[in-house]
């Protein structure tokens, strides 16, 4: 043989075996398999017959060896035996990819007809070829997840890719197969792999799938687990992602079958959030603000189309809807909104609704929005329109007051059923002819009325009893009986007196208040009414406030006998105290 021609026999050979030919290439021409190759090879007729002769003798290869027939090789090693490969694209694709010392290794089984197509095991990988697409290779977990049901995703249509963090992708006729360490391969496909491979595929912040699809969902639904969240699909909504803080609170409120539904859109960003839109209402989400939803109805109507939603005059959503007194409320960063029924949902700022829902039977549900003017913030409740004040943060009744109108707050003494109270009765006389009563049976510094939310002290303090906004003539306080009669201490009557006074002086710095003592007879019946009158009287002049003290006036004004019970007055009992009390009065108001 000339040395061209066995230069180009040599040449030949590296590109077939993917080996270097040593001298038992050029050896003897009695090649007869033995070893494991001759086993198998005599062993296995159909072997023999697509093999043919052999034309080599043993050639070592890594830690094995191979040798080459007419029409294949079978290649042998400690770890895998003998395994021959035979003439096409597999064969082929094996060479090209360093052969049994090359990305695949040597193989670990026969190539056999699987499906229509063909495929061979590697012991790095294996690779199937399916007819018009030629061989590919594929992971071994990628394998055995799609040769289950090959029909699902049809033919690899590329080799499996690996990404950088160590996942492996495959893409298929009919889909994708991704695989991830731990969670092995799972396919992609039809509506829910098409969401996946358009938000990027292996490069998606979904992360790879990590469960097949799931199906059995209300209305035909099915969903598939990702690594970053899911994948939601149902005929009605189509395909959409869930993850993240949106789609924990999603799946704590029941996911599709929960008061949401199923998504019907991706996050969006607005402002420094995100929100997402599913069938029955809205998940937002701002790190400022957390994770919350709107659901559909009324609040969200007025949240969204008159609000401007999250970027709008309420901003995020602070709560979830929450069931509230009969109707509903629902908190957002600038301002709640309240629905209530027959009324309907209104907007309040965050001052006005706190009083409100601290009592809400006070006030009753908003007929109004929330509106300004130069006196404050102001709403119409169904008992009561009220203001917020921003200079004070107060709240206040938004009833008009002016010189003639005098504010109490008393206890059954000061007026009962068909009854004109000696106080009434005194200030109508000198000019206070506009009345506002806050009037309560039981009421005292530490006695309490359950309509006004506790003591006076609580009452004022918690704003349970609404005091009007402006500078009324004078505030004229009538207490100290019931704690008289249930025994209080002088402590705690003085302490919570005092702090009764406070949080009126405070309220009304411009207007003249009164403290009344406590009306009694002479006798000893009374003694601990007197006593208390004293003990009140003497304190509120400490503090500087104009003090009555009406302490025995029933028996001086000849009452003695004008109650209906041991402490109430008649109606002729209060016109014959009003005479005695109403000097006394004139001189507090210096009028």
């Amino acid at each position: 043989m000339k040395p061209a021609k066995l230069t180009s026999l040599i040449l030949a050979t590296v590109l077939l075996t993917g080996s270097t030919v040593t001298s038992a290439a050029a050896g003897p021409k009695d090649y007869r398999p033995s070893g494991s190759i001759g086993q198998l090879y005599y062993s296995n007729t159909e072997v023999r017959n697509v093999l043919g002769a052999a034309t080599s003798a043993e050639i070592p290869i890594g830690n094995g060896v191979y040798q080459r027939f007419e029409h294949g090789t079978i290649y042998n090693s400690p770890t895998w035996g003998a395994h021959p490969t035979s003439p096409g694209d597999i064969q082929t694709r094996f060479l090209s990819s360093g052969g049994a010392t090359g990305e695949l290794g040597f193989p670990t089984t026969s190539k056999r007809l699987f499906a229509g197509g063909w495929v061979q095991g590697f012991a790095n990988a294996d690779v199937i070829w399916g007819p018009g697409i030629g061989a590919k290779v594929i992971g071994h977990d990628t394998y055995q997840k799609w040769s289950r049901a090959p029909g699902l995703l049809g033919w690899a249509v590329n080799d499996e890719t690996e990404t950088a963090d160590g996942k492996t992708v495959q893409d298929f006729e009919r889909g994708s197969m991704a695989w991830t360490k731990g969670q092995g391969a799972h396919p992609a496909q039809g509506a829910i792999g098409d969401r996946w491979r358009e938000s990027g595929g292996k490069h998606s912040p979904h992360g790879n799938p990590i469960s097949d699809e799931i199906g059995g969902w209300r209305g035909r639904g099915i969903f598939q687990v990702f690594e970053h969240g899911w994948i939601y699909f149902s005929p009605a909504t189509g395909p959409h992602s869930v993850w993240g803080a949106i789609g924990a609170l999603w799946a704590q409120a029941g996911r599709e079958a929960g008061p949401l539904g199923y998504p019907i859109s991706e996050e969006t960003r607005a402002g420094e959030g995100v929100f997402q839109r599913f069938e029955h209402g809205t998940v937002f989400h701002s790190p400022a603000t957390g994770t919350y939803m709107t659901t559909s109805g009324e609040i969200e109507n007025r949240f969204v189309a008159d609000g401007g939603g999250a970027e709008g005059e309420l901003g995020y959503p602070t709560s979830n809807k929450t069931p509230f007194a009969g109707g509903y409320v629902q908190s957002f960063a600038k301002g709640e909104i309240i629905w209530g029924p027959g009324v309907g949902a209104r907007v309040l700022g965050h001052g006005i609704y706190q009083k409100w829902a601290a009592n809400p039977g006070q006030f009753g549900w908003a007929l109004t929005d929330e509106w300004q003017d130069r006196r404050g913030a102001r709403v119409q409740f169904q008992h009561r329109e009220v203001i917020w004040d921003f200079a004070t943060a107060e709240l206040y009744s938004a009833e008009p007051v002016d010189a003639s109108t005098v504010v109490f707050l008393g206890d059954s003494q000061l007026a009962g059923p068909g009854i004109d109270s000696w106080a009434e009765q005194a200030a109508q006389k000198l000019g206070l002819t506009h009345q506002i009563e806050h009037v309560f049976g039981g009421l005292g510094y530490t006695s309490g009325n359950i309509y006004a939310g506790g003591n006076a002290e609580q009452a004022l303090m918690y704003d349970r009893v609404l005091l009007p906004q402006g500078n009324p003539g004078a505030i004229i306080l009538t207490l100290g009986g019931n704690d008289a009669t249930t025994g209080a201490s002088d402590v705690a009557i003085l302490e919570a007196a005092k702090n009764t006074w406070d949080e009126l002086a405070r309220k009304y710095p411009h207007t003249k208040i009164i403290v009344n003592g406590v009306m009694s007879r002479n006798d000893a019946s009374h003694t601990r009414r007197r006593q208390v009158d004293a003990l009140i009287v003497n304190a509120a002049k400490a503090r500087g406030l104009q003090a009555i003290s009406v302490t025995g006036m029933a028996s001086t004004a000849g009452a003695d006998l004008d109650f209906h019970d041991n402490v109430h007055l008649t109606q002729a009992g209060h016109n014959k105290v009003t005479a005695s009390y109403l000097p006394l009065l004139k001189a507090a108001l210096s009028r």
